[in-house]
């Protein structure tokens, strides 16, 4: 439920993950897939963990959270590095009002659930990207639209008047969309 009050039942969707942060090196997890799994069941169980991977500040489209995800080969992130991935590519679409809230222990939209922690982050264990993330308008997990939290838009049409160069004549660009509104 959207406040996370429900006891977690899992099932075939569902899924519980126990993050475990890695003492002496900054900002390195493993994410350990728990769910409970029928021992009835014949049908091979493919794991969730994410082993070895660090929380970096960086937002490289302009529409992220600003925390990307780096997975390193050896064990508490170190060996070679891969190439840092975007955070909703790797968990869930999350503007930063959201990633935040998750951090700090609050129920938040994960994909078509909810999701919480069993308790707050202690804050230097995670890294603030604030300065990285998008902080207005339509970003990655949500229209910001109060600032601290992500809802779903409910306004008008909008129509945005910009420049565009086209050879090296500069031309008035009309952009018209619909947003669904929401109640």
């Amino acid at each position: 439920d959207n406040l996370c009050t429900s006891e977690y039942m899992p099932t075939s969707v569902a899924s519980k993950y126990h993050w475990r942060v890695h003492r002496g090196v900054e900002f390195c997890y493993d994410s350990l897939d728990e769910t409970p799994r029928d021992p009835n069941v014949t049908t091979r169980v493919v794991e969730d963990n994410l082993m070895n991977y660090k929380l970096l500040c960086r937002n490289i489209d302009q529409v992220g959270n600003g925390v990307m995800i780096e997975r390193f080969q050896g064990r508490a992130c170190s060996g070679r590095a891969d190439t840092p991935e975007k955070w909703r590519m790797v968990f869930a679409p999350m503007n930063f009002p959201a990633l935040t809230k998750l951090f700090q222990g609050s129920c938040v939209r994960w994909n078509s659930m909810y999701a919480k922690f069993d308790r707050p982050w202690a804050s230097s264990h995670f890294p603030n990207c604030a300065e990285y993330a998008c902080k207005e308008g339509l970003c990655a997990g949500g229209r910001i639209a109060s600032g601290d939290e992500w809802t779903p838009y409910a306004g008008p049409i909008n129509t945005v008047k910009g420049v565009a160069t086209v050879g090296a004549a500069p031309t008035i660009v009309i952009a018209t969309w619909l947003l669904p509104v929401v109640a």
